[in-house]
This record gives structure tokens, C-alpha cells and sequence, in this order.
């Protein structure tokens, strides 16, 4: 059997984070991923909110889905981003 590797003494959390929430977020959001790409994927710890950014164009309008904590921000017809709160359930399995 081969034996497993440490982890680096302080391991990158943000990356671990992002990558976790990336793929919590394919669930949850009510758009195909596959069809856009990604710019850019911002983690907030604090808030356990995941940002899912398309492009640099900021969003003119929003939307919001309150019972699954998402928010998708649209330049015109173009979805540009979408937020993801709870992303981890850090909130969820506080109480």
C-alpha cells in the first residue's frame, strides 16, 4: 500500500476553497457551466460566498434566487457572473 504525503505544512486554502465550491456550484445554479467560460472564480471566507465571473463587464441588471442563496448578474441578456452564498454550508450547519 503506498503511504500518502503530508500536506504542506500551511496548505493553500483559498485554492482548496475554490475548487470545492466550483464543483458545489454545478448543482446548485440553473445554468449549464459548459457553455461559458470561467474568467474568474472568487471565494470569500467570510461570508462563504462563491463568485462566478464570465467576463470583466460589469453586470446592468440582477436577479436573485433567495431560497438557494444565488444571484446571477446579467450585462443586458448576457449572464456575466453569478453569486453563490452558503457555497460550503458553513452557515447551514452553524445552528
Amino acid at each position: 500500500m503506498a503511504q500518502r504525503r503530508p500536506l504542506a505544512a500551511e496548505p493553500n486554502y483559498t485554492i482548496l476553497a475554490e475548487r470545492a465550491a466550483a464543483r458545489l456550484a454545478k448543482g446548485r445554479i440553473a445554468v449549464n457551466l459548459h457553455q461559458y467560460t470561467v474568467y474568474s472564480l472568487e471565494y470569500s471566507a467570510d461570508v462563504d460566498l462563491l463568485t462566478i465571473l464570465f467576463t470583466e463587464q460589469p453586470p446592468t441588471r440582477s436577479r436573485g434566487d433567495v431560497a438557494q442563496g444565488i444571484v446571477y448578474h446579467y450585462d443586458g441578456d448576457t449572464l456575466v457572473s453569478v453569486e453563490i452564498a452558503d457555497i460550503l454550508d458553513v452557515y447551514t450547519n452553524a445552528a
